[in-house]
């Protein structure tokens, strides 16, 4: 079954200009180039350009846009890097946690963020949307029935257990802030 997000390809008009778009403005790591195309990484993302000369370089009227991780302490130099470049922006933030929404060169749609589902799902849970349910709960959630005492055995607990449990899955990395999932 699907186990995650292989890569993203997008077609663009000019490939150098993509190219240095990617590379010098939004810091992504070249893996290979030819006439027609490129490969980068982008943390662990495969991301390709691709010269497509059906592209239009006019931006989607619909939402869909590609949403990158940002550190805080990067956010402003990224600010103002695309300030400098004058990319044009898309959209104000108006949600949880710091984004610039902007577009590359071919219009494609944007997002640097800083934060991940974690922090926006903890954000909707102190201040949910009209008519939103949630269809998973972390260990956290559950842990806030317990006592002091029963908090910090479970931890101890988790902590001790971490590198069993995640051998027997199969899982590559441990757990990050307590979000293991649980089914509600």
């Amino acid at each position: 079954m699907i186990q995650g997000l292989n890569h993203i390809t997008i077609a663009v008009i000019n490939l150098e200009e993509s190219f240095d778009f990617y590379r010098k403005i939004l810091g992504f790591h070249p893996l290979c180039k030819w006439p027609t195309g490129a490969y980068f990484l982008v943390g662990e993302l495969w991301f390709c350009l691709i010269e497509d000369k059906e592209r239009q370089n006019n931006p989607s009227p619909c939402y869909t846009h590609y949403a990158f991780s940002i550190s805080q302490e990067d956010f402003p130099i990224l600010k103002k890097k695309l300030s400098h470049f004058k990319v044009p922006c898309w959209k104000d933030n108006k949600s949880e946690g710091d984004s610039l929404y902007f577009l590359d060169p071919n219009a494609h749609k944007l997002e640097c963020h800083v934060g991940n589902w974690r922090s926006r799902m903890s954000f909707f849970r102190e201040t949910p949307k009209d008519g939103m349910i949630f269809l998973i709960r972390t260990i956290i959630d559950w842990a806030v029935t317990l006592t002091l005492l029963q908090k910090a055995q479970l931890v101890r607990l988790v902590g001790l257990c971490q590198p069993l449990i995640f051998g027997l899955l199969g899982f590559r990395h441990q757990l990050h802030g307590w979000h293991l999932l649980l089914p509600l």
